[in-house]
């Protein structure tokens, strides 16, 4: 049998009876059985499968000892990142996740469960939002940390939100650790549940206890709650962030940890987006020239996110020569090498129009923008680029025409966020040709899509284009029932962009 820390490839008689070495191994320790896995082919994995399969399951069921169910579960980590399909785990091992109590399982259960919410289009792992939201309130410090991470997982895809809520005073009180892990996974999940629209009213009050927690000596801290801030910015419910926090945020901007810096300089753009009246933007003042550092530096990261910053500086109105004088900078980064950074570009490109700064840089640009319309595969920047243009047409840079005819794809995507965005673009540049595409997005299980569309609809109508062929389509939202777990506020918001549509265009209704 393998020794204990010796890494071979195991032999075809091994492999053939996979189910006894792996057992042993599991024995033994978690990682020689994982490594057992890992040492495979591709090949050799497929033909494996069938056993490898009936052991794991097997391993992960109640009367099998811990050490056994947390070797399966890590070979099911390892099983994700080789792309397996691994659906018909995920029942059994969120039954696990409710009945154990071994903080070991708990947390390779958790972990794998994260893992599969990065495959957000594959797997549905509402299953283990039970299971997450009751490890919250473990005194095992790794346990309280992966659940953290699983429950902002699970909002995250828009799953397990009515287990979520009930969580979020368990999230709020995480906040207190003395554990900067715990405070550092609790802020991130602070912001994913605002972004999912989940308890809003307790978030809302513990939001200046969120703020205060930077600076902190953790950079991981730092970092997370720059990001949640940034998060809870862009949330479909308003939360108001102090003025004071800026202070902060700007000097994490102006430190030199990549990671830290990132998410200081998003935590900016997000704040210059959403921050309006003068004694709130006043404190964005000394952002100005850490933004501008940042998207001439050499790390594409850092780069990105002084897009980010720039274009929420320029929502603001702040800075407005020193953007200016720059601008040619972020014109040149539309042409990135990496998308990611390019649709940080259509970011900064949508600040400037919205400010109103440098037209000039937005109307010669358009034409690259469209083209990421027309060309790109690649979901975030596609996403971006209509944001941005939609920025650039209330600015009055003409676009060309026949764009909603390269819009109408991106409208009926499998990517939510493509689809909303998309449907904002159609809303600005929609012809009478766009009516049945909207009418259409209608029809979406997805409340935010519906909501997108009402209100694309709402803007066409507004700008005189006749939408009477969606006026059944429209109608039929105002009765429609959503499933118990859609928030409130997003079904006000449809609505509320419903009823203006049928009102603008005069359709007639009862309400």
């Amino acid at each position: 049998m393998q020794a204990r820390g010796e890494r071979r490839k195991p032999t075809p008689e091994e492999l053939k009876h996979w189910a006894e070495t792996f057992e042993a191994l599991s024995r033994q320790g978690q990682n020689d059985a994982v490594q057992s896995i890992r040492l495979l082919t591709p090949d050799e994995l497929k033909n494996s499968w069938n056993d490898i399969c009936g052991l794991v399951g097997k391993s992960l069921g109640r009367r099998i000892s811990p050490q056994v169910q947390t070797a399966a579960t890590y070979s099911l980590k390892t099983l994700v990142v080789e792309g397996a399909n691994l659906e018909r785990f995920i029942e059994p091992a969120a039954r696990l996740l409710s009945t154990t109590n071994a903080p070991e399982v708990q947390t390779a259960l958790l972990s794998f469960a994260y893992d599969l919410h990065k495959k957000r289009r594959q797997y549905d792992i509402t299953p283990f939002a039970a299971g997450a939201t009751k490890c919250i309130t473990s005194n095992n410090p790794k346990v309280k940390t992966s659940s953290l991470y699983c429950l902002s997982g699970l909002v995250s895809n828009g799953q397990g939100l009515n287990e979520a809520e009930t969580a979020v005073p368990a999230v709020v009180d995480a906040l207190s650790s003395e554990e900067p892990t715990i405070v550092a996974a609790a802020a991130l999940t602070f912001g994913k549940l605002a972004l999912a629209d989940v308890g809003y009213k307790v978030l809302y009050g513990a939001t200046p206890q969120l703020t205060q927690l930077i600076p902190s000596k953790e950079p991981s801290v730092n970092t997370a709650v720059c990001g949640s801030i940034a998060d809870l910015a862009n949330a479909p419910s308003g939360y108001r962030i102090p003025p004071s926090t800026a202070s902060a945020i700007v000097a994490l901007a102006s430190q030199d940890e990549t990671k830290q810096k990132s998410s200081a300089l998003g935590a900016i753009g997000a704040l210059g987006a959403i921050w309006h009246n003068y004694h709130e933007r006043e404190r964005l003042n000394s952002a100005v020239t850490p933004t501008i550092q940042a998207i001439y530096d050499p790390r594409e990261e850092v780069c990105a996110s002084g897009c980010v910053a720039y274009g929420g500086i320029a929502r603001s109105r702040i800075g407005i020569e020193e953007l200016t004088q720059n601008a040619k900078r972020v014109c040149e980064l539309l042409n990135h090498s990496k998308p990611w950074v390019s649709s940080s570009a259509c970011g900064a490109i949508a600040g400037l129009a919205a400010g109103g700064v440098a037209l000039e840089a937005v109307a010669s640009s358009a034409p690259v923008i469209e083209g990421f319309i027309a060309s790109s595969h690649n979901p975030p920047l596609i996403s971006s680029a209509c944001v941005a243009l939609v920025e650039a047409s209330l600015a009055g840079v003409p676009l060309k025409e026949g764009l909603e005819l390269e819009v109408f794809p991106h409208v009926k995507s499998r990517i939510p966020f493509v689809r909303w965005s998309g449907c904002t673009l159609l809303g600005e540049v929609g012809t009478y040709t766009s009516v049945m595409p909207l009418s259409a997005a209608l029809e979406s299980d997805d409340p935010h899509t519906v909501w997108r569309a009402a209100e694309a609809l709402e803007r066409m109508s507004i700008r005189g284009v006749d939408i009477t062929p969606s006026g059944q389509a429209l109608k039929k939202q105002l009765v429609r029932r959503w499933p118990p777990d859609t928030p409130s506020g997003m079904v006000e918001h449809i609505i509320e962009h419903v009823g203006n549509a049928i009102e603008i265009a005069g359709l007639t209704t009862q309400r």
